[in-house]
């Protein structure tokens, strides 16, 4: 049996409607979202008008996330082997670089920096734990968030929020939300 190792985040709610709040002028035009390493996509219940695909590597994550929204795709897949065709116009990645497996750290800002290259969204859509951030600049270590925004050179920062996702640990329930625009669009 597969053992999730982020407990406190099976609770989606309320972290997915505060998200939603702060990113919802941005995604309203929105027709064909995808998100990256969904966990347990606490977002896809409000995306359900929308076409929604989604991966991650965690079958029980996905079973979830699927009660949530039943219209949405899904993939049970590994970031470096998720390679499906898409047309896709808001790209979606929620908790970067909050990876206990080094493992995944490894893949992870290289396959968000392929998928936007390959899939060239109007919107992207990033989060991530602001102590994790903070803690990485104290060890003077580069963050993966870091490594994401040097290659977003065709997008500009339209909204950069921070937000208390009332998680049940409060140390990682301070989220940074950054929303970019294609500037090409």
């Amino acid at each position: 049996m597969e053992k999730w190792h982020w407990n406190d985040l099976v609770k989606v709610e309320p972290r997915g409607k505060i998200t939603f709040d702060v990113i919802k002028p941005y995604v309203s035009n929105s027709k064909n979202i995808f998100e990256a390493s969904c966990g347990f996509a606490p977002l896809c219940g409000y995306f359900n008008d929308k076409n929604y695909f989604a991966y991650d590597l965690s079958q029980i994550a996905i079973d979830d996330a699927k009660k949530r929204c039943p219209n949405g795709t899904f993939y049970v897949t590994d970031d470096k082997d998720f390679n499906k065709d898409l047309i896709i116009d808001t790209f979606i990645a929620l908790g970067i670089g909050a990876s206990k497996r080094p493992e995944e750290s490894k893949t992870e800002a290289s396959t968000i920096i392929r998928l936007i290259n390959k899939y060239n969204p109007k919107v992207i859509i990033l989060e991530m734990c602001a102590s994790y951030y903070d803690d990485m600049m104290r060890h003077n270590k580069t963050h993966n968030w870091d490594i994401i925004t040097k290659e977003l050179c065709n997008y500009s920062i339209i909204k950069e929020q921070t937000i208390d996702a009332q998680l049940e640990r409060p140390i990682v329930s301070e989220r940074i939300i950054r929303v970019y625009s294609n500037l090409r669009s």
